[in-house]
Order: structure tokens, then sequence, then C-alpha cells
């Protein structure tokens, strides 16, 4: 099964643990859930994948040969062509942040079950305005390198001048997606 790589403010928060990850690819049953946490993201994109640059946890039921297989990966030691996705605020800095990471994981790729119910809620005018969360600093990355991102998301927050913090939206409207 994929998994995904959950980036929020500076913590996962229980729903966002929940919502995003994901059990270990099925060649590694034994592993239930792996957990990435990146914080500093913009700056933290560019050592992500140096062992000095990032803190792996591992949850649940852990296997060690699949745990140093992933590490092999996340490294650059190893190859695997196993799915990677990015879920974040919808708002620029997000997108900034997915455009970042997309210059170390050339497969990244935006998670749509949790766009999805934020996209939703853009178009049912729900979002706020960069200036009602202080967020007017923030820059419009202009293309992130991510089809979804590039021709749904980005689009959607420029048309709509809004965005949709990932903490607005429940873990039921993520699986259900």
């Amino acid at each position: 099964m994929p998994f995904c790589l959950p980036i929020s403010k500076a913590y996962c928060s229980s729903k966002t643990r929940t919502a995003t990850c994901r059990p270990c690819p099925a060649h590694c049953p034994a592993v239930k859930t792996w957990y990435w946490y990146m914080w500093r993201a913009f700056a933290a994109a560019r050592r992500i994948r140096e062992p000095q640059g990032v803190s792996l946890h591992y949850h649940a039921g852990s296997n060690l040969p699949c745990q140093g297989e992933m590490e092999a990966w996340w490294f650059q030691q190893a190859t695997a062509n196993w799915p990677l996705w990015f879920w974040g605020d919808l708002d620029y800095a997000g997108m900034g942040i997915l455009k970042a990471l997309k210059q170390r994981f050339a497969k990244l790729a935006a998670w749509q079950p949790g766009y999805i119910p934020m996209l939703t809620m853009l178009q049912e005018g729900k979002g706020h305005s960069a200036e009602a969360a202080s967020k007017q600093a923030q820059s419009d990355p202009g293309s992130t390198g991510c089809d979804y991102a590039d021709n749904v998301l980005l689009p959607a927050m420029r048309r709509h001048k809004a965005f949709i913090d990932q903490e607005s939206i429940s873990q039921a409207s993520t699986i259900e997606a």
C-alpha cells in the first residue's frame, strides 16, 4: 500500500496522522504505519534527504528490514517505485512547500483525498483571505511541477482569492474522498 509525507506547520496532529499516513508498501506487511515529520519546511526541503536534515519516526509495529529499505531509499542509496504524496494548507505557502519538496522527490504529488474537501470548501466560499489569516506576505509559487496542484489547486486559489487551512477539515472528509 502507498504511504505519504504529511507536512504540517510544526507538528503532526492526530487528525493529520490518521488521515494522511498509510501502511508500508505491500512487500513489508509487518510495518503498520510510517510517519515522517518535517519541520521548517522551506529550508529543510533542501536537506530532507540527508541524515542530518530529517528526523524519521516509526510508529506501531515496525519491521527493521523494512525500515532499512525505506531509509536507503530516503537517503538516495537505493531506488524504489513507491508513490509519495504531500498534503498541507491550501495556500501559496503550502504550494511552495510542495514545489520545494518536488525538487527532492520527483514523483511527489498533491494528495487529492486531502485536497478535494478543501477545494470544495473554497468553491463554497468558506475560505479566508490572505489578510484574515496574516498570510498576505505569501507569494504565488507560479507552478509546483505537480499537475493537480498546477491545473486545479492554484487556479482555484487565484480565482477565489482565498485559502483553506489543513486543520479546517475533518478526518472523515479526507477518508470519504
